[in-house]
């Protein structure tokens, strides 16, 4: 439903995300105020940044230039329906 939190920032970074019908939005909270990172709909996919960037925390060449959060495989990003939205996700 247009609303509907799919994924929050904070939560754990495990699943892929792929949108089968309607729009999403992202966005991450910067500074306390909202910063809209983008918009996907259909055959469009998120979710990979963050399982990513866990591959990569694992890897202390690189780990020195992650966040927090990112360390910590944590989203870094939520996703909200705009409209009815249908997505699979993949574990």
């Amino acid at each position: 439903e247009p609303g509907q939190v799919i994924v929050s920032e904070g939560d754990p970074a495990n699943d892929f995300y792929v949108v089968r019908l309607g729009t999403v939005k992202i966005a991450a909270n910067v500074r306390g105020r909202e910063w809209v990172v983008g918009k996907m709909s259909s055959n469009q996919y998120f979710g990979h940044i963050a399982l990513m960037i866990g591959d990569l925390a694992k890897d202390k060449r690189v780990a020195h230039l992650l966040r927090p959060e990112e360390l910590a495989g944590r989203r870094t990003a939520s996703v909200t329906a705009l409209d009815p939205v249908s997505y699979t996700h993949l574990t």
